[in-house]
């Protein structure tokens, strides 16, 4: 699970699609279609999801946030 949480920190969507392949994906309540839309669309959300629906520590979700900010940023910088 470590390995899932440290890896999407810089591809998340890799990560999502390995995870999927190896059954890796945290317990969650999700159905699969959203899953899937999650994972293409907003994966960093979906993984920030995850963290907070097992209860996965407080400190990954602090390290997605902040590297859903910075993405988020260096998105808009690139964009100008």
């Amino acid at each position: 699970m470590t390995a899932l949480l440290f890896f999407s920190l810089f591809f998340p969507r890799i990560t999502l699609f390995f995870a999927w392949l190896s059954n890796a994906i945290p317990v969650n309540n999700v159905p699969f279609f959203f899953d899937l839309i999650g994972a293409i669309v907003f994966p960093r959300l979906l993984i920030i999801y995850y963290i907070w629906y097992a209860e996965l520590g407080t400190g990954w979700m602090i390290a997605h946030i902040i590297a859903l900010i910075i993405a988020k940023v260096l998105h808009s910088i690139d964009d100008e």
